[in-house]
Protein backbone atom coordinates (compact mmCIF):
# COMPACT_ATOMS: atom_id res chain seq x y z
CA UNK A 1 0.00 0.00 0.00
CA UNK A 2 2.87 2.43 0.74
CA UNK A 3 4.79 2.18 -2.57
CA UNK A 4 1.80 2.50 -4.94
CA UNK A 5 0.62 5.58 -3.00
CA UNK A 6 4.10 7.17 -3.20
CA UNK A 7 4.15 6.47 -6.94
CA UNK A 8 0.72 8.07 -7.28
CA UNK A 9 1.86 11.15 -5.33
CA UNK A 10 5.10 11.73 -7.27
CA UNK A 11 4.48 10.11 -10.65
CA UNK A 12 7.77 8.19 -10.25
CA UNK A 13 8.63 4.50 -9.73
CA UNK A 14 9.54 3.41 -6.17
CA UNK A 15 11.49 0.27 -5.32
CA UNK A 16 12.67 -1.02 -1.93
CA UNK A 17 14.50 -4.12 -0.82
CA UNK A 18 12.50 -4.53 2.41
CA UNK A 19 9.73 -2.80 4.33
CA UNK A 20 9.42 -3.30 8.09
CA UNK A 21 6.46 -2.40 10.27
CA UNK A 22 7.23 -2.28 13.98
CA UNK A 23 4.35 -2.22 16.45
CA UNK A 24 6.09 -0.95 19.63
CA UNK A 25 7.49 1.63 19.27
CA UNK A 26 5.47 2.22 16.10
CA UNK A 27 7.53 2.91 12.97
CA UNK A 28 7.79 1.94 9.32
CA UNK A 29 11.22 1.40 7.80
CA UNK A 30 12.26 0.92 4.17
CA UNK A 31 15.70 -0.39 3.27
CA UNK A 32 17.50 0.36 0.02
CA UNK A 33 14.99 2.81 -1.43
CA UNK A 34 15.25 3.73 -5.11
CA UNK A 35 13.11 6.29 -6.93
CA UNK A 36 13.38 6.07 -10.71
CA UNK A 37 12.22 8.24 -13.59
CA UNK A 38 10.33 6.88 -16.60
CA UNK A 39 13.65 5.89 -18.27
CA UNK A 40 14.88 3.96 -15.23
CA UNK A 41 17.38 6.64 -14.14
CA UNK A 42 17.85 7.05 -10.38
CA UNK A 43 16.42 10.23 -8.92
CA UNK A 44 16.81 9.23 -5.27
CA UNK A 45 18.49 6.38 -3.46
CA UNK A 46 18.67 5.97 0.31
CA UNK A 47 20.07 3.24 2.54
CA UNK A 48 17.13 3.62 4.91
CA UNK A 49 13.96 5.63 5.29
CA UNK A 50 12.24 5.46 8.65
CA UNK A 51 8.91 6.98 9.66
CA UNK A 52 8.17 7.31 13.39
CA UNK A 53 4.43 7.11 13.94
CA UNK A 54 2.31 8.51 16.77
CA UNK A 55 -0.86 6.66 17.70
CA UNK A 56 -2.46 9.83 19.08
CA UNK A 57 -4.36 10.70 15.89
CA UNK A 58 -6.02 7.34 15.23
CA UNK A 59 -9.32 8.34 16.88
CA UNK A 60 -9.47 11.37 14.55
CA UNK A 61 -8.77 9.14 11.51
CA UNK A 62 -5.34 10.74 11.22
CA UNK A 63 -1.93 9.11 10.95
CA UNK A 64 0.64 11.37 12.60
CA UNK A 65 4.20 10.79 11.42
CA UNK A 66 6.38 12.44 14.05
CA UNK A 67 9.53 12.25 11.94
CA UNK A 68 10.71 10.86 8.61
CA UNK A 69 14.46 10.13 8.53
CA UNK A 70 16.46 9.47 5.35
CA UNK A 71 19.89 7.89 5.92
CA UNK A 72 22.58 8.38 3.27
CA UNK A 73 20.25 9.67 0.55
CA UNK A 74 21.64 10.53 -2.87
CA UNK A 75 19.53 12.85 -5.05
CA UNK A 76 20.23 13.43 -8.74
CA UNK A 77 17.71 15.69 -10.48
CA UNK A 78 17.17 18.80 -12.54
CA UNK A 79 14.76 21.73 -12.49
CA UNK A 80 12.34 20.21 -15.02
CA UNK A 81 12.07 16.92 -13.16
CA UNK A 82 11.70 18.68 -9.79
CA UNK A 83 8.92 20.91 -11.15
CA UNK A 84 7.15 17.83 -12.57
CA UNK A 85 7.24 16.10 -9.16
CA UNK A 86 6.00 19.26 -7.41
CA UNK A 87 3.08 19.53 -9.86
CA UNK A 88 2.20 15.85 -9.32
CA UNK A 89 2.17 16.38 -5.55
CA UNK A 90 -0.04 19.49 -5.90
CA UNK A 91 -2.52 17.59 -8.09
CA UNK A 92 -2.57 14.68 -5.64
CA UNK A 93 -3.18 17.00 -2.68
CA UNK A 94 -6.02 18.80 -4.51
CA UNK A 95 -7.77 15.57 -5.57
CA UNK A 96 -10.27 13.71 -3.44
CA UNK A 97 -8.46 10.92 -1.62
CA UNK A 98 -9.45 7.25 -1.58
CA UNK A 99 -7.63 6.74 1.72
CA UNK A 100 -10.00 6.87 4.74
CA UNK A 101 -7.55 8.83 6.89
CA UNK A 102 -5.42 11.96 6.77
CA UNK A 103 -1.61 11.83 6.98
CA UNK A 104 0.12 14.53 9.03
CA UNK A 105 3.94 14.79 8.88
CA UNK A 106 5.58 16.77 11.70
CA UNK A 107 9.27 16.74 10.70
CA UNK A 108 11.66 15.54 8.04
CA UNK A 109 15.35 14.76 8.61
CA UNK A 110 18.27 13.92 6.27
CA UNK A 111 21.46 12.29 7.58
CA UNK A 112 24.63 12.35 5.45
CA UNK A 113 22.95 13.15 2.15
CA UNK A 114 24.25 14.26 -1.21
CA UNK A 115 22.49 16.25 -3.92
CA UNK A 116 23.37 16.92 -7.54
CA UNK A 117 20.96 19.48 -9.03
CA UNK A 118 21.17 20.67 -12.64
CA UNK A 119 19.63 23.81 -14.06
CA UNK A 120 20.02 25.37 -17.53
CA UNK A 121 23.49 26.80 -16.99
CA UNK A 122 24.23 25.89 -13.37
CA UNK A 123 25.06 22.80 -11.32
CA UNK A 124 24.79 22.56 -7.54
CA UNK A 125 26.51 19.82 -5.52
CA UNK A 126 25.99 19.17 -1.81
CA UNK A 127 27.85 16.40 0.03
CA UNK A 128 27.80 15.41 3.69
CA UNK A 129 24.47 17.17 4.07
CA UNK A 130 22.41 17.01 7.24
CA UNK A 131 19.09 18.77 7.55
CA UNK A 132 15.92 18.93 9.58
CA UNK A 133 12.65 20.54 8.62
CA UNK A 134 10.02 21.10 11.31
CA UNK A 135 6.60 21.40 9.68
CA UNK A 136 4.57 23.68 11.93
CA UNK A 137 2.58 26.91 11.64
CA UNK A 138 5.96 28.61 11.29
CA UNK A 139 8.25 26.01 9.65
CA UNK A 140 11.87 25.82 10.76
CA UNK A 141 14.72 24.56 8.60
CA UNK A 142 18.31 23.65 9.50
CA UNK A 143 20.75 22.66 6.76
CA UNK A 144 24.46 21.94 6.95
CA UNK A 145 26.77 20.52 4.30
CA UNK A 146 30.46 19.65 4.50
CA UNK A 147 30.91 20.44 0.82
CA UNK A 148 28.89 22.86 -1.30
CA UNK A 149 29.87 23.56 -4.90
CA UNK A 150 28.09 25.84 -7.38
CA UNK A 151 29.16 25.88 -11.01
CA UNK A 152 27.52 28.52 -13.20
CA UNK A 153 28.52 29.76 -16.60
CA UNK A 154 30.03 33.20 -16.55
CA UNK A 155 31.14 33.25 -12.90
CA UNK A 156 33.98 31.53 -11.02
CA UNK A 157 33.18 28.23 -9.29
CA UNK A 158 31.95 28.69 -5.73
CA UNK A 159 32.98 26.09 -3.16
CA UNK A 160 32.70 25.94 0.61
CA UNK A 161 30.68 24.68 3.55
CA UNK A 162 27.09 25.48 4.46
CA UNK A 163 25.50 25.84 7.88
CA UNK A 164 22.21 27.70 8.13
CA UNK A 165 19.03 27.84 10.17
CA UNK A 166 15.85 29.73 9.35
Amino acid sequence: MILPELELVTGKKFMVQKIYLNVFPPFVEMKDLKVLDENGNKILTADRVKGYISLSGLFRKEIVIKKIVLKNPDVNTDREQMNEIIENVKEYMAAETKVPFKVNIKSFQVNNGSIFFKDKDAHIFLEGMNSEIILANIPRVRISSKNLKIIKQGIPEIQGMLDTYF
